[in-house]
């Protein structure tokens, strides 16, 4: 079982491997845009803003047609107790490959109920058994995330 604590910094650690950054209440991060509307056959452009705060992906992008496109910056939650990557197999893939394809010489593997990190596609790195699959797969991203900033 993971503890909210390591869960906590878990989460903040693939935020900022992810591209998030934390953006305080008290400084937001304005993002201006031209907002495209259609009256009646008539397309109408209008200058917007949008106050961003929490956890916020200045510089998103998509994979649209084999192209990476950028997008526009979105705030994913409000404070890093919400951060949602150990919610969900559709984060814990989504951290999976971003690991993978910047490292290719580290591998996360889930096997049964554990999980492990794979180093130079020979050496088990470690193992690790958080409880359930999801959990285990989690943790070995975080550990990995470790493993690459030391």
């Amino acid at each position: 079982m993971i503890d909210e604590k390591t869960r906590m910094a878990g989460n903040k650690s693939i935020a900022l491997f992810l591209g998030y950054e934390y953006i305080p209440n008290t400084n937001p991060f304005i993002h201006n845009f031209i907002e495209v509307t259609w009256n009646q056959g008539e397309k109408i452009s209008a200058p917007m803003s949008k106050n961003l705060i929490g956890w916020v992906n200045k510089n998103p992008t998509q994979h649209l047609k084999g192209r990476e496109v950028k997008t526009f910056p979105y705030s994913l939650c409000r404070n890093t107790k919400q951060l949602p990557f150990h919610k969900t197999w559709n984060w814990i893939m989504k951290t999976i490959e971003q690991i993978e394809k910047k490292y290719p010489n580290i591998k996360i593997i889930p096997e049964g109920e554990d999980a492990y990190v794979l180093l130079n596609n020979s050496t088990v790195y470690e193992r690790y058994s958080k409880g359930t699959k999801k959990d285990s797969t989690w943790y070995s991203c975080v550990q990995a995330l470790t493993l690459i900033n030391s």
